[in-house]
């Protein structure tokens, strides 16, 4: 098939249906708008860049629900909500870093000891910026005890 031939089945109609497809009306069982994934799950600053990443985290999540909602394992509406929940989870400590930062307010005393225990110290600042290109987790990294020994002092919980 060329490829303009694909793209004319799949182009919608007046009405918004596609070629081949008859429309359907939402029903109780139709998944609410928030079960969307990437930049579109959740409004966040781009200040993190974590859009991407995000979406490609979020497809494999969504595909296992997807997965789990046709072959029986769950009802498709709970393992989109399964989706949801685990979406949520997994960027909730990022989404707040990401919130923090794009204040561009000046970092508090703790969070400049932070930084500057990390300007001498190449392996945990690494890890730094694995938090925010999505490869360390948050919860992991600003845990009170990793943080108290990076910056060589105990931090209050």
């Amino acid at each position: 098939m060329r490829l303009q031939d694909a793209l004319e089945i799949r182009r919608p109609r007046a009405g918004g249906t596609c070629a081949g497809a008859e429309a359907a009306p939402p029903t109780p069982s139709s998944p609410p708008a928030d079960r969307f994934y990437g930049d579109a799950g959740y409004h966040k600053d781009p200040i993190t860049a974590q859009g991407i990443t995000d979406a490609f985290r979020d497809a494999e999540l969504l595909a296992d629900a997807i997965d789990a909602g046709f072959t029986g394992e769950q009802t498709p509406d709970e393992a989109l909500s399964r989706y949801e929940r685990r979406r949520n989870e997994e960027t909730r400590g990022l989404y707040e870093l990401t919130y923090e930062l794009a204040s561009l307010a000046p970092p508090p005393p703790e969070q400049q000891a932070l930084f500057g225990a990390l300007r001498n110290n190449p392996e945990e600042a690494g890890r730094f910026f694995g938090v925010i290109a999505g490869t360390v987790r948050p919860d992991e990294f600003f845990a009170p005890e990793n943080i108290g020994r990076i910056v060589g002092a105990p931090v209050p919980a």
